[in-house]
């Protein structure tokens, strides 16, 4: 099995879809990506469109759950969050038809896949929470806790900027890093074919 994993999207939709292109023509059929992805974004509506083309699997981001929320609680988002990540929100909020609305309330806060035996997880932040970020440097035993949420083989997270893997209990730890990195694009592809598990960074030429 070999799966690509995308991360936190902020950017044009043509980079998405070059990195979606460029992870097909390698013959990779499961694509994950780890929430904050409609934010960010310069054509939301588009970019839901490029997932559902694609079949892309998207995680509910904060940012996602904040997007639904936004019409209600402007006042109370605008005290609580970045003021970077707040104008994110409001502009998507602005310019989102309601069919990319009903795209997001469709996302769940896990993706649940089991190929050939292997359950795999993925999602914004941490299984327990959206907005908790893993990072390389989160303590193992908190890692262990976070494996016991479906106990899953592989679990692939996001909000982290930069990319990593950990092994935890038998247990694969992986983390895309953001889409846009250094100027170009990057996915993320997990190989159960070799013994150990492969985890590679790729660039999207």
């Amino acid at each position: 099995m070999i799966l690509a994993a995308i991360g936190d999207f902020r950017g044009e939709v043509c980079t998405l879809r070059a990195t979606l292109e460029a992870i097909e023509a390698q013959g990779i059929v499961t694509v994950v990506q780890t929430g904050h992805f409609l934010a960010g974004a310069d054509d939301p509506d588009a970019a839901a469109e490029t997932a559902r083309e694609f079949g892309l699997l998207v995680a509910e981001g904060e940012e996602e759950r904040m997007l639904l929320r936004f019409q209600q609680k402007q006042a109370t988002l605008r005290k609580r969050m970045e003021p970077e990540a707040f104008a994110r929100v409001e502009a998507a909020h602005a310019r989102m038809r309601s069919a990319t609305f009903e795209y997001a309330r469709g996302l769940h806060k896990q993706v649940k896949l089991e190929i050939d035996g292997i359950r795999i997880i993925a999602c914004h932040g941490s299984p327990a929470s959206t907005a908790e970020v893993i990072t390389p440097e989160t303590p193992a035993m908190r890692l262990q806790r976070h494996r016991e949420h479906g106990t899953p083989d592989i679990l692939i997270c996001g909000g982290h900027p930069e990319p990593f893997h950990r092994w935890i209990d038998g247990a694969l730890f992986v983390c895309p890093g953001d889409l846009m990195r250094d100027g170009r694009a990057w996915y993320t592809t997990i190989s159960t074919e070799t013994d150990p598990w492969e985890v590679r960074n790729v660039p999207v030429d």
